[in-house]
């Protein structure tokens, strides 16, 4: 299996499609499992809206990739510490 984990910027990242690939799973249903962490986070912390957004902008941030198609494709690179939480939401499923 190929190393998931990137430094970015001084950060430990990985990548949504190489989450994807790594679990066999399509890209799609990796990013709706981001997308549950996300406001899992949102709901825990009871941030105001503006809070929210610079909180989630510490874990994820959007990047995009141009697919077999040559279509533009959106993707999240994941702080690897916020990682451990879609790993376990992607093997719930």
């Amino acid at each position: 299996m190929e190393n998931l984990i990137q430094i970015v910027n001084n950060q430990a990242v990985v990548s949504s499609r190489k989450v994807a690939d790594s679990f066999r799973k399509e890209h799609s249903k990796v990013l709706r499992s981001i997308k549950n962490v996300i406001e899992l986070t949102q709901a825990q912390n009871g941030f105001s809206e503006l809070t929210r957004n610079d909180e989630i902008k510490k874990w994820f941030y959007e990047t995009t990739y141009i697919d077999n198609r040559r279509k533009i494709k959106k993707c999240l690179t994941i702080n690897v510490d916020k990682y451990y939480y879609i790993d376990v939401d992607i093997n719930r499923r």
